[in-house]
C-alpha cells in the first residue's frame, strides 16, 4: 500500500516550501505549491505496521538522509536493517555528504559497501551525487 507522509527525525507536521527549482518542478505533482505534510519516524512506522526487519532501506530525500536515519535509531541500534541505500555527494549542497553518512552509520556497525549510479557535474566534472550502499557488518 501507499502511504501519504514523509519520514523524518521526529513525528509531527511540517510546512514544505514551494518548489522553485525548475529541475525539480519537472517531476513535481504540486507544480511548486507549498503544503503541510505529516512526518513519521521509521521506528514508529515499523512498530505500527509490525515490521520486524528491513532488508533494504532506500532514502532519496535531497539532503535529509541523516534526519530520516535519526528517525530509525532503534531499528539501526537493534540491527533490524540490513542494507541502506542513500543518495550522497561530495560537493553539492543539495545532497547529503557521503562522509557524513559514513560517520553517522559507523556506530551502528554499518560500512560503506559500494557506490553506484554516479552523476558528475557538468561544470567541473566532480561527483555531483551518487547512490551509496551501506551494509550491516556480518550480514
Amino acid at each position: 500500500p501507499c502511504h501519504n507522509f514523509a519520514f523524518g527525525e521526529r513525528e509531527g507536521r511540517v510546512a514544505v516550501a514551494p518548489v522553485t527549482d525548475a529541475y525539480y518542478q519537472q517531476g513535481s505533482l504540486r507544480n511548486g505549491t507549498g503544503e503541510t505534510i505529516e512526518v513519521r519516524t521509521v521506528d514508529n512506522f515499523c512498530s505500527a505496521e509490525n515490521i520486524e526487519f528491513v532488508d533494504i532501506f532506500k532514502t532519496d530525500t535531497e539532503g535529509y538522509e541523516i534526519e530520516v536515519l535519526r528517525g530509525a535509531t532503534n531499528m539501526l541500534r537493534e540491527r533490524r536493517i540490513k542494507y541502506i541505500i542513500a543518495e550522497a555527494t561530495l560537493m553539492s549542497p543539495k545532497h547529503t555528504n557521503l562522509f557524513d553518512l559514513v560517520e553517522y552509520l559507523q556506530p551502528f556497525d554499518f560500512s560503506l559497501f559500494s557506490i553506484f549510479d554516479i552523476h558528475h557535474s557538468v561544470k567541473n566534472g566532480g561527483l555531483k551525487y551518487c547512490n551509496a550502499l551501506f551494509k550491516l557488518r556480518n550480514v
